[in-house]
């Protein structure tokens, strides 16, 4: 998405004032740190940073310049207190787009925003160009997302079923510190809402009736990782309490008045347009914040056909099979809207029928159903 927009603000109140001015217009991404930052350049399209002048302040006087030489396709608009503006003329002249006082009116905001992304973006050959999908990108950077996976940060998967969210969890956790420590999942479209507080945080015997001493998907993970895959799904009584523990890291097993502590890495993921639900009132835009800091976006198979070679042989890597590139071709004008599951359960069924060691088009079936019994 050419109008992508990051908010790089540790402040509250400029966060929520540009989701409810911007949502509408653009795709938005939040960062309360420039590490946060730096992921998000790398992992969602973005044409415009707006810079809270307070985050601002840490940086060297010639960052701002820095950041622009290597990405020119940026522009910058910063954001800063009435008193600071005597400052303004100083950033124009490091290249940034422009200077607006917060708080000011949603009007005028919205009027600067919007004459910004109408300038045309120019690149030049020193651009660092966003990778999306890095992990699946033969030959492309993945410096920053190791970068990230070896933080604590909590890191948000987006991208259609099957893209390979579950992998890409993994792979982080795998680059990360607490490589060693557990690695806990929760598929939350699996789990009735009625049951979806006791599954993350554990019940007390006595809660309910049959209810025992059981610790919950949180207290299994202290101290390693614990990924939440379809976080959407989760109700927003049960949200509430996931955005306490996030803040906090403390939470009350269910029936019981024992705060307890644990030290988690969460990974979430999520196939929903979370903004969408934010302004549709069915996901809390505070936890949307928290999460979202870091993002990483898994693009869908159909628009990766170039790489369908190295897609192919990556899954047949260890079965022995090598595939033509006839099969290979074939792959290629599949429309795949199982993504990269449907790639591998394709080439499954490629390696049963293949007698050889040689996976031929005629191995390539796309229909699940191989033989129909009489």
């Amino acid at each position: 998405m050419d109008d992508g927009v990051i908010i790089v603000s540790a402040n509250y109140d400029v966060q929520h004032f540009c989701f409810t001015a911007l949502s509408r217009m653009c795709s938005l991404s939040f960062a309360d740190s420039w590490i946060c930052c730096d992921g998000l350049l790398l992992s969602c399209p973005a044409s415009l940073l707006i810079i809270d002048f307070d985050l601002l302040q840490s940086k060297e006087p010639a960052f701002l310049s820095c950041l622009l030489k290597s990405k020119s396709f940026l522009r910058i608009i910063v954001l800063m207190a009435p008193e600071s503006t005597f400052m303004a003329a100083r950033l124009i002249k490091t290249g940034v787009f422009d200077v607006l006082p917060f708080p000011c009116s949603r009007a005028h905001f919205i009027q600067n925003i919007q004459r910004a992304l109408r300038v045309p973006r120019k690149f030049s050959s020193a651009d660092n160009i966003t990778i999306r999908g890095a992990l699946y990108s033969p030959g492309e950077s993945c410096s920053l997302f190791e970068k990230i996976a070896k933080t604590d940060y909590s890191v948000l998967l987006l991208g259609d079923s099957g893209t390979g969210k579950t992998y890409t969890a993994q792979k982080i956790v795998d680059l990360s510190p607490r490589k060693h420590e557990k690695f806990v999942r929760l598929n939350c479209s699996t789990i009735p809402e009625t049951l979806a507080e006791s599954e993350l945080f554990g019940t007390e015997k006595g809660a309910f009736t049959g209810a025992e001493n059981k610790a919950g998907k949180f207290e299994q993970a202290h101290n390693g990782t614990l990924f939440l895959d379809e976080v959407s799904e989760l109700s927003l009584s049960v949200q509430a309490k996931l955005l306490k523990i996030i803040e906090t890291g403390t939470f009350y097993r269910l029936g019981s008045s024992r705060e307890m502590k644990v030290n988690v890495r969460l990974l979430f993921a999520t196939n929903s347009d979370l903004r969408k639900l934010v302004e549709d009132k069915k996901f809390r835009f505070d936890l949307y914040q928290r999460i979202s800091m870091v993002q990483f976006y898994l693009p869908p198979l159909r628009t990766q056909i170039d790489k369908m070679s190295y897609f192919a042989r990556a899954f047949l890597s260890g079965s022995g099979k090598t595939i033509e590139q006839d099969a290979v071709d074939k792959l290629k004008n599949h429309s795949w809207e199982g993504n990269l599951r449907e790639l591998q359960n394709c080439l499954i069924r490629a390696c049963v029928l293949a007698e050889s060691n040689t996976i031929s088009a005629d191995h390539i079936i796309f229909d699940s159903i191989l033989l129909t019994v009489q």
